[in-house]
Order: structure tokens, then sequence, then C-alpha cells
């Protein structure tokens, strides 16, 4: 018999000294999984008696006297009580035991406000929020063979520890092992996407631009957080969200459709060291750059959504670009639409170099451009909108102005917000302008917050109303053009 089967016996014969008492206390302290062991030993005891004392009120011939016919009731009711607490209390998930492991070097814990040193074993809460600035750290689980990974520089909140456990992936990157969960399946959260594990290894990282799941063993259910589409990621398979949808790592030659050729655009491409593959680009000319062989021209660079490629925006607004142009209603520019890549490699900061280094580098040696960071604009639409944002920010002295049309964000992730107060020295050397154009029902009030985080920083930033439309429809599609046409105005003038 061990130590806690002594105590629960002296309780249940009433011969607890005050001592055991105490150690029973502590004992039904220092696990929820005792005190379930002590309602169900206090329940059968109920039981028992409930029973013994039937058994006697059965076998007299006599009737019970209304004070044993009292005490019966009583002893029923007591044992209704406790079964149903014991019930209940059964039924109640038990919060799992998570505390921190690896390398607690630059760990912290934020709880109810308060910033926690980190140590090894430390147990962790439903509420807190782990950071680390260095790789290494981890999160273990006792009761089950379930770990996480957290790589440097990530952030992961602990949403719900009882019963269906749910976490939120708020900066960085997390590898994880996760065992067969009995409360329902895991949930994984980030700004942009929902995963759902029940048991397999994967890596989940949020840079940004995006959410991306790579899994390693088993199957994970990914969902877009602004919409209903749904995918299952199954073992060897890369997927990415961002606000737009999800799409899967599956194109062989994704930087690049030699197949299609788009009305009134030059098809040239570029090795890029950095992606390691040969970018697609189409190059729109304006209407007098032939007739105007000693005039420079300043570039508008225009990124694609997360399912797009280089023909995607080219074919959607070439023809209104140049109509515009020859109406007098944009000034005269070169307009360039690369092939973004799937969207899913390589990560961020390596498609910043690939856009702001090796894309300009090409255009600016092969056109007659203006070379100034004044006549550099980058736009983008949807995924496309985020990357505008990002190089226009944070590489303000190869880009002067960027416009983003329909992504906001979600009002400015951490990882964002951080950037901005991090950069700011740099940012503030070449201060960028901004543009951000929403025509979804959701947008206006991210669009507002998005803005204030900006402006925050002392950036300049405007932002105007779409048409409550589709991204498809030729009127949002013109909505969109004229407000970029008084924004290039605005911007460069009669450059």
């Amino acid at each position: 018999m061990t130590r806690a089967d002594e105590l629960l016996a002296a309780y249940l014969d009433d011969a607890l000294t005050e001592a055991e008492h105490a150690e029973l206390n502590a004992w039904l302290k220092a696990d929820p999984a005792n005190v379930r062991r002590f309602v169900e030993a206090t329940a059968r005891e109920h039981q028992l008696r409930i029973a013994v004392q039937a058994r006697r009120e059965f076998r007299k011939a006599a009737p019970p006297k209304p004070m044993r016919w009292r005490m019966a009731v009583a002893w029923a009711a007591a044992a209704v009580f406790v079964l149903g607490g014991a019930f209940w209390m059964l039924q109640q998930p038990l919060e799992a035991k998570a505390h921190l492991a690896g390398n607690l070097d630059g760990v912290t814990i934020e709880r109810d406000g308060a910033v926690l040193k980190a140590e090894t074993a430390f147990h962790l809460q439903s509420g807190d929020v782990v950071t680390c600035s260095r790789p290494g750290a981890k999160i273990e689980f006792e009761s089950e063979s379930t770990q996480f990974v957290l790589a440097a520089r990530s952030s992961v909140a602990l949403r719900e520890l009882r019963g269906q456990k749910r976490f939120e992936l708020l900066a960085g990157s997390v590898s994880a092992e996760v065992a067969k969960q009995r409360d329902g399946a895991m949930i994984w959260l980030t700004d942009d996407a929902e995963a759902l594990v029940l048991g397999t290894k994967f890596e989940l990282s949020e840079d940004g631009l995006l959410t991306k799941l790579d899994v390693s063993e088993g199957a994970v259910q990914f969902q877009g957080r602004a919409n209903s589409e749904t995918t299952i990621v199954r073992a060897g398979q890369l997927a990415a969200t961002d606000s737009q949808g999800v799409v899967m790592h599956a194109s062989p030659e994704p930087w690049q459709v030699l197949q299609r050729k788009t009305f009134g655009c030059e098809a040239v491409s570029f090795r890029s060291q950095h992606a390691a593959a040969e970018i697609g680009v189409n190059v729109l000319l304006p209407p007098n750059y032939q007739s105007e062989p000693s005039r420079r021209f300043p570039v508008l660079y225009f990124l694609h959504g997360l399912k797009g490629n280089e023909h995607t925006e080219a074919a959607r607004f070439n023809r209104r670009f140049l109509t515009a142009m020859r109406q007098g209603e944009m000034p005269p520019f070169i307009a360039v639409f690369p092939n973004g890549g799937p969207g899913i490699t390589p990560p961020a900061m390596v498609a910043a170099r690939i856009f702001t280094q090796e894309l300009t580098s090409l255009i600016d040696s092969r056109y007659r451009t203006q070379t100034d960071r004044a006549a550099r604009m980058v736009c983008g639409i949807g995924f496309g909108g985020k990357r505008a944002i990002l190089y226009a920010t944070f590489d303000s002295h190869v880009f002067g102005s960027g416009c983003a049309i329909d992504d906001t964000f979600h009002g400015g992730t951490p990882s964002f917000a951080r950037l901005l107060k991090t950069l700011h020295p740099r940012i503030e050397r070449h201060p960028p302008s901004l543009l951000i154009l929403h025509g979804q029902p959701w947008a206006t009030e991210k669009v507002d917050t998005l803005a204030a985080t900006i402006r925050d920083q002392s950036i300049a930033v405007e932002t105007k109303g779409l048409p409550l439309l589709p991204q498809s429809s030729p009127d949002y599609l013109d909505a969109a053009a004229d407000a970029l046409g008084i924004w290039m105005t605005q911007t460069w003038g009669k450059r």
C-alpha cells in the first residue's frame, strides 16, 4: 500500500491525525489527478455505506421509523451529490503539464503582464508567452512525448493547455513533434493560418509575409484564417498561406512561365543567385519610349498575389496603364511584373534581395530608367502588397515609395511592428511614402490599425477605399489603377 492509499484509508475511517490531514492536503494540491483519485475513493465509500444501510433496512420486518427514512433519504441525497460531483470532475479535462528545457539563454516568459526569468523545468501555464532570442529553447510535456523546439527570434503563446491544446506562433519558427492527442486535434494559430494536428512532426514558421508549414511525418489540416480554404498537408509536402489563400509547393519550375505571352509586354528573364533559378519578368514600356530615345523614365515594380506569376498582374493592368499614360492620367513610366515564386521559398529576407538588388540591377542595365530611389515605386496586390510594404519600408534606400492593394498585414503583425522599431534609424535616413488601398469589407479597421502602427514610426502613409467588389471585377481593377495613377502623379510629378 502506498502512502497515498494509507492517507485515503485513514480519511475514510475518520482517523486522520492533524499531521496526516496536512499531508493529505499537500498531496491533493500537488496534482489535479490526485483530486480525481480522492473523489473516486470518496464516492465508492459512500456507495458502500448506502448499500449496507439499505440491506439493514430491508431485513427488518417492522416499518422503518420516520427518522430512519430521513437518514436513508439524506444518505441517498449525499450519494447523488458526491457521485454527481465525481462524474463532473472526471469529465473535466486536465491541464497539460508543460515546462521549459534546452537552451534557455535569452528566453523570457510573459505572464499576466509580468516578465519572468526562464529556468530549466520552469512550469508553464495557459496564457504564457515564451519568447527566445537564440535557437534551441524547448517546450516539453510531462504526460506525453510532445515537444516544441523554438528557432531564434521566435515567440509562442500558450493559449490553452486544458483539454484541446491551443498555441499561437506570434513570430519566428517552431519545430514540433506531437504525440497523438486524446482531447481533440492540437490547434496552432498564426496571423494567417490555422493548423489542426493529431500526431505528427512538422515545422511551422511565421515571417511577417507568410505562414509556412513543412510536414515531415503524419498529416496536418491547414487553413487560411481569412477564408474557408482547407487542405491536408502530408509528409514530404510544403504549404503556405497569407490572407489570400493556401498554396502547395508542387511546381518544379515556379519562377518562370515560358508557355504564356502577355500582350504589350516584353518577356525577359535573369538568373538569380539568391533563388538559384531563372526568374521570368514582363516589362511594359511607356508609349513614348521609342519616340523619345534620350528620355529616362521612372519605374513601377508590380508584385503579384500568392498564386500568381509574371503574367498575372501584367495581363490585368497592362492595357489600363497604357491607356492612362496616353490620356495623361498617369506620368510615363516603365512597369515591371516579376515572377515572385511560389511564396514558400526562399525566405522573406532572401526574396527581398532578389527584388531589391538583382531585379533592379537588371532593369536599370537593360532599360532607360531613372536610377534614383525617388523614381522607383514598388506596388503589390494581396501577398504582393505585403512584400511591397516591406520592401518600401525596410529597403527605402532602393524604393522611394510603395503601395499595397488589399493586404492589411492583419493590422500589422508583431514581427513587423518590432522590425519597424528596430530599423527605425535606417528608415529615418531614407523615409518612404506609402499608400494602402483596400476594397474588402473586413479590411477598413485593420488598415487603420496598420496605418497607425506605421505612422508611430514617423512614416508617411495614406489610405483609400476601393469598391467592395471581387479583385477580378473590371470596376475594381479600374478603381485600383485610377487611385494608383493619382498617387504616381503626386509622387513623381513630371519626371
